[in-house]
């Protein structure tokens, strides 16, 4: 499972909100157009997608796909305000004890806070 979190969308969709729909339209349509017949998308948040990739295994086949989608959602050309960036991060019903869907979204939204606040602590240094 991937998931795919919009890192910066409130403050677009704060100061831009029809910017904001556009994004999440166009992510829509690259996920659609990214993912392989048999792999499952939807809308989990405000500016989250979960894809389900049932036959791929991390790092492997689902981490290729995963860095694919971010580049292309990180390329899009939202004008006229913050660019948000897709941050993204994926987790195996192997990985866990209990092997439940509510666990392995948990496990996933949890790698991918801590990726995001790791990023901003190093971003925050590089500027002092």
């Amino acid at each position: 499972m991937l998931m795919l979190d919009m890192d910066f969308f409130k403050e677009l969709n704060d100061t831009r909100a029809r910017r904001g729909d556009e994004l999440l339209r166009s992510v829509g349509q690259i996920i659609s157009s990214t993912i392989r017949d048999g792999d499952v998308a939807f809308r989990y948040g405000g500016d989250e997608f979960v894809i389900l990739l049932p036959s791929a295994t991390l790092p492997s086949a689902a981490r290729r796909r995963a860095v694919a989608i971010a580049g292309a959602v990180t390329d899009l050309n939202i004008q006229d305000g913050p660019q948000a960036r897709a941050v993204n991060w994926g987790a195996t019903l192997a990985e866990l004890t209990e092997p439940t869907a509510a666990n392995l979204i948990r496990l996933a939204d949890r790698r991918m806070y801590e990726f995001k606040a790791t990023r901003r602590s190093v971003a925050a240094a590089k500027r002092e």
